[in-house]
């Protein structure tokens, strides 16, 4: 079976469960958020180890969920104190190292792990809120449908048109036709949710987050294939068939959530 056939037919079977989830919200959707927060600081953290550095990976994975829970359980109230208390962690820990290598790489690498992942992918449980909320599962589902519109616009555009490399040092395959691609995938998605979901906000603040969401995705994208690529690796992991590992499949979320979330909260959408 070739990578593309694995490709679709794990989307086909996963991509409705995750929009089910992200709908209906509550402890499921928790559930699935950790479940990325957990595989992708364990990809992380291999990208790392591959660079010569141990960083704490119980610690650190333990932190980047506990940032994920307090935004759940407690609604951010309590996140300077979760953020202090993790920093105050990973510098502690860091004392029980054996003399090996360098502490402040070591150190470094597991305090970017934990904002880069847990931090940043918790962002995605802010923007969903009240499970009882069903105008927030709708967002949700929004920013998610645009950003893995963005991947796949940018794809096939690249591929069939692409001329022109966007930053070839970092991903030879990625074209500047390709991220406009995304680009216009994105508001595609935006377009369709005005006219049928999402047809409480308005269509220019629509306009205004698909082009958010769209650039934001694809920065998070070349951001996580400049770190495999300083790695000296392909995927971040082979767990998803066709997909290679949960930071390749959900690294344009990293970023598309959090300034979703941003674009949200100042234009009063939420």
């Amino acid at each position: 079976m070739s990578d593309n056939t694995k490709r679709v037919l794990v989307a086909v079977i996963l991509a409705p469960v995750v929009l089910a989830t992200a709908k209906r919200g509550g402890l499921y959707f928790l559930i699935f958020v950790d479940l990325v927060i957990l595989f992708g600081i364990h990809e992380f953290f291999l990208l790392e180890r591959r660079k010569g550095r141990s960083p704490n990976r119980f610690v650190g994975s333990f932190l980047a969920l506990a940032l994920s829970w307090e935004f759940y359980f407690g609604r951010g109230e309590y996140i300077a104190l979760t953020l202090s208390f993790s920093v105050l962690l990973i510098l502690g820990s860091g004392l029980l190292r054996r003399g090996r290598g360098s502490a402040l790489a070591d150190i470094g690498a597991e305090l970017l792990g934990v904002l880069y992942v847990g931090w940043l992918g918790s962002f995605l449980l802010v923007i969903r809120g009240d499970p009882g909320r069903s105008d927030l599962g709708n967002l949700t589902v929004l920013v998610i449908l645009m950003t893995w519109s963005t991947d796949t616009f940018a794809y096939f555009t690249g591929l069939w048109v692409g001329r022109h490399k966007l930053f070839p040092r970092i991903s030879p395959a990625k074209s500047l036709e390709g991220c406009v691609g995304g680009l216009v995938g994105a508001l595609f998605v935006a377009f369709l949710g005005s006219q049928t979901f999402v047809r409480f906000v308005s269509l220019p603040n629509l306009i205004a987050l698909g082009t958010l969401v769209g650039t934001g995705g694809q920065i998070g994208d070349l951001v996580e294939s400049s770190l495999k690529r300083d790695a000296g690796v392909k995927d971040s992991s082979k767990v998803i068939p066709g997909h290679g590992g949960v930071l390749d499949r959900f690294d344009s979320l990293l970023f598309s959530a959090p300034l979703a979330y941003l674009y949200m909260k100042i234009s009063g959408i939420i």
